[in-house]
């Protein structure tokens, strides 16, 4: 908590010298891609140059180099939208709506004004909220998707296609679905995935996609730390770039990141197998781990679902007559490490939090078969 007073004049600071809703943050790039794509220029959204000329000549928002539009053409029917107003006022909007939505299903798993004020106040939502970034749709779509896997296949798998607006998140959903045979969510992940695309296609045009696929490599290129993809290789907060941050080489990075992620898919396959009941707190921290952890293309701002997971294992111990020894401290250790995404590079913070959730839930899980038998 004391981490957490020490960041909050610095989020208060951003908001006060006019850098929340302005030029200087994320939320931009959504609102610029909008106005775009009004002009009906969706492939122009692709040509980062030319984006950030717009920017300038157009809409007088002098961009960074690294704030350009780089999800798939379907995320273009929100971007739209929350172009329509100024960009003070759509930034507003965009958190509320996103932000509010969050809360709403944190509260239908927990009802609890403490559960919904730990998941506001996390460090991740801090900074996704001033830089208007798209961590709390990340978190509402990956948690209606487990949280609706057994009672609403159909829905979970559509969560899931929707989801593909950051495709990178989705790579271990599949295997997942696959593994535990559902395979009607599989199906409804595919059919709305496909209709996403289709939809995109017919609205900007086919060659929208052939664009994006072309950003593919320009954002590939940033995961070498060469900067040519246009964002700083310290952005990213994975195994791979921590191994890297510490000196490690490539072929390091890759083989510690991989381990990772599969020993992670392998935890989070072990709950998918099984019945929800208790176990479903548990499957929904396994899997945003995996989803997380799998990932070299993640950002601070995408971290929100360490609060959201920190939820979940809150619920468990009130449930199995309260916390185990030491696992409220390093529930709080994990909810807290994305505070050090405001002071610097420190790309070992996402990673470290998703491994120490996975261990509480590995412990969770012994304790609870344990107490069974």
């Amino acid at each position: 908590m004391a981490l957490l007073v020490a960041v909050l004049p610095v989020a208060i600071g951003e908001l006060v010298a006019g850098r929340a809703g302005g030029e200087g943050v994320d939320f931009a790039v959504f609102w610029v891609a909008g106005r775009l794509a009004l002009t009906g220029d969706a492939r122009g959204i692709y040509d980062w140059p030319w984006f950030l000329e717009f920017a300038a000549t157009h809409l007088h928002l002098d961009l960074s180099p690294g704030l350009v539009w780089r999800n798939p053409p379907h995320f273009l029917f929100v971007a739209i939208p929350i172009s329509v107003l100024a960009i003070e006022w759509s930034w507003a909007i965009w958190n509320f709506a996103t932000l509010g939505s969050l809360l709403w299903i944190v509260w239908k798993v927990v009802p609890s004004g403490r559960q919904a004020l730990v998941v506001a106040l996390s460090p991740a939502s801090i900074l996704c909220a001033l830089l208007g970034q798209n961590g709390f749709l990340t978190a509402v779509l990956a948690t209606l998707a487990v949280l609706w896997l057994d009672r609403r296949p159909t829905g979970s798998g559509l969560c899931i296609a929707l989801l593909t607006y950051k495709p990178h998140f989705g790579v271990v959903l599949p295997v997942l679905l696959l593994f535990s045979r559902r395979y009607r969510t599989f199906l409804a992940a595919c059919v709305g995935s496909v209709a996403l695309v289709g939809l995109s296609a017919a609205a900007f045009g086919p060659d929208s996609w052939v664009a994006f696929a072309q950003s593919l490599t320009r954002g590939a290129a940033d995961l070498s730390g060469d900067r040519s993809g246009g964002a700083d290789f310290y952005f990213y907060h994975s195994v791979h770039a921590a191994v890297v941050l510490f000196g490690g080489g490539s072929a390091l990075a890759w083989t510690l990141h991989l381990t990772v992620a599969i020993a992670a898919t392998v935890i989070a396959a072990r709950f998918w197998v099984r019945s929800a009941g208790a176990d479903g707190d548990l499957r929904a921290v396994a899997t945003f781990a995996a989803m997380m952890l799998a990932t070299p293309y993640v950002f601070a701002y995408d971290q929100v679902l360490v609060a959201v997971a920190a939820s979940f294992i809150a619920r468990t111990a009130a449930r199995t007559g309260g916390w185990l020894k030491g696992e409220l401290l390093l529930t709080a250790v994990a909810w807290l490490l994305p505070v050090l995404a405001f002071f610097g590079p420190a790309l070992f913070a996402g990673p470290l939090a998703w491994i120490i959730l996975l261990g509480l839930v590995l412990r969770r899980d012994a304790a609870t078969r344990h107490s069974e038998r």
